[in-house]
This record gives C-alpha cells, sequence and structure tokens, in this order.
C-alpha cells in the first residue's frame, strides 16, 4: 500500500517537473523574442536618431542657404531704391538719365536672377550652394560694384577708388556669387568707414589666383571681433558709422562663396584705423564643380 503511495507522489513529481520545465522552455522562448524585439527597437532607434541627425543637418542647411539668398536680394534692392531717388531729385541732361536707367535695369536684373535662383533652391530642397562656373574677368566685376556703391560713398563724404591690375588673367568663377562678395565687402567698407574717408578697392594676381582686396580707413576692429568675424549671426563690437544696418550674415555669406569656389577669405585690421578684408580665387575650378 505504501508502495502505491509512492508511485503515484512520484508520478505527480514528475508531472510537476515537466509542467515545470515546459514553463521554462515557454520563458526561454520568450526571453530570446524580447532579445529580438530589443534588438530591433535599438536598431529603430539608432535609425531615428541618425534620420534626426540627418534631417537637423538638412535643415541647419537650407536655413543657410535662405539666408544667403535673402541677404543677397537686400543689397541690390537699396540700390535701386537709392538710384530712383537720384533720378528723381536729378536735374540732369538724358546722357545721366540713361545711365542711371541702365545701372537701375542691371541691378533689377541681379534681383530677378536671385529671386528665380531661391525659388529653384526652395523646389528642389537643395543641400549646398549652387554655383555657374564660366570664365570672367575679376576686374569687371569690381569695376560695376564699386560703380553701384559710389551714391552711397558720396553720401557719407567717403572717397571711393580702384587699383586694378589690368594684366592679370581671366578666372573661373561664378560672376554673380563673386559680385555678391565683392558687394558685400565694399558696402560694409563704406558703413563702417566715417565720413570723410577713404575705401580702395584693389585687383592683382598671385601664383595660381586672381585675388582682390577691399581697404578702407574706417574704425577697424578688435582682436576678438578678427576671431569671429566670418562667424554666422555673430555680433561684433564694431558699429557702423551712420546707423546702417548689419545682420551679422553678410561676412559669413562671403566666407561661405569663397569656400565653395575652393578659394580663401581674410581680415587684417587695427582698430581706429582701418581694415583690409580680402579674397582669393583660383584661376581654374574642378571641372566637376556646378
Amino acid at each position: 500500500m505504501k508502495s502505491g503511495n509512492n508511485d503515484s507522489e512520484l508520478l505527480i513529481l514528475r508531472n510537476e517537473i515537466e509542467n515545470l520545465r515546459s514553463e521554462i522552455d515557454g520563458l526561454v522562448e520568450r526571453t530570446r523574442e524580447l532579445e529580438l524585439r530589443n534588438r530591433e527597437l535599438q536598431e529603430q532607434l539608432h535609425s531615428l536618431s541618425q534620420n534626426k541627425l540627418d534631417l537637423e543637418k538638412l535643415q541647419n542647411q537650407k536655413d543657410e542657404l535662405f539666408a544667403q539668398i535673402i541677404h543677397d536680394i537686400k543689397n541690390p534692392a537699396a540700390i535701386i531704391h537709392n538710384l530712383v531717388e537720384l533720378l528723381r531729385s536729378y536735374d540732369n541732361q538724358a546722357i545721366d538719365q540713361q545711365e542711371i536707367i541702365r545701372d537701375i535695369e542691371l541691378t533689377s536684373q541681379r534681383i530677378l536672377k536671385l529671386s528665380q535662383e531661391f525659388s529653384r533652391i526652395v523646389a528642389l530642397e537643395a543641400n549646398r550652394i549652387p554655383i555657374e562656373v564660366m570664365e570672367a574677368p575679376l576686374n569687371e566685376i569690381v569695376r560695376d560694384v564699386v560703380r553701384l556703391n559710389q551714391l552711397n560713398a558720396e553720401r557719407k563724404s567717403i572717397k571711393i577708388i580702384t587699383e586694378l591690375n589690368e594684366d592679370i588673367p581671366d578666372a573661373e568663377f561664378d560672376p554673380q556669387k563673386i559680385s555678391e562678395v565683392v558687394e558685400n565687402l565694399v558696402s560694409n567698407a563704406i558703413k563702417f568707414t566715417k565720413a570723410g574717408g577713404l575705401v580702395k578697392v584693389k585687383t592683382y594676381a598671385k601664383d595660381a589666383f586672381v585675388c582682390c582686396e577691399v581697404i578702407d580707413t574706417g574704425i577697424g576692429l578688435t582682436e576678438e571681433d578678427i576671431k569671429k568675424a566670418f562667424v554666422k549671426g555673430a555680433k561684433l563690437s564694431a558699429k557702423p558709422t551712420a546707423g546702417e544696418s548689419s545682420t551679422g550674415l553678410g561676412l559669413w555669406i562671403v566666407k561661405k562663396l569663397i569656400d565653395v569656389h575652393k578659394g580663401k577669405v581674410w581680415v587684417k585690421s587695427i582698430l581706429g584705423k582701418g581694415s583690409t578684408f580680402g579674397f582669393y580665387l583660383p584661376l581654374r575650378q574642378s571641372s566637376t564643380m556646378n
């Protein structure tokens, strides 16, 4: 009788052990599933994190492009305003009117092209600054920019002159973009120079580069300002001498445009005595650049 009880208890114990083994096997299987799901979740989180970084990078690139185009449109729009004012107040001859109208037409074409470029960038969600490279004369760009800024200089009794090396060769660059570079540097020189000062724009060749310098007798920069002169949105201690507006984007845009041309931009300045901003452009660009 006792043996029967033992057999019965043994059978029950075996059944419990078997059930326990089944539960353990089930737990092992679920653990494996959890590990697999955990790996999948980790991969998804990593992917989402990478996508977020990619989206943030793309957004920053788009912001830079939009800031560039908006800033570029602002300068020629101001020039048109000044030329129209001059045309209205001028007691001039027909030949003078034709010259002013020609400048208005050229500047209007710049605004139209910039607006079209802005629309194209928005439509394509471009992730870099597009440039259209062609062989062009740097001196011609400088002459046009100086002429269009002559009125602003005269209003502040600032003398603006050129010192152009007529022997420098044509170089490969985007004329529209380099015109914006020279425009930014010249307009800045006028902004930060007091009445009666001087702004000089010079060009020359150096090795396999063409070079441009904009030299002023303005208020100059501190050592700290020089370090952050080309940083996006940097607020410099120097202020325009006649209350002109300054966004902090101009010099940053200059550097971006020169960088995309594989050139170099630089500044030298002495506080209270003036500044020299310059850039180098290679004579030849890569054939893959567009």
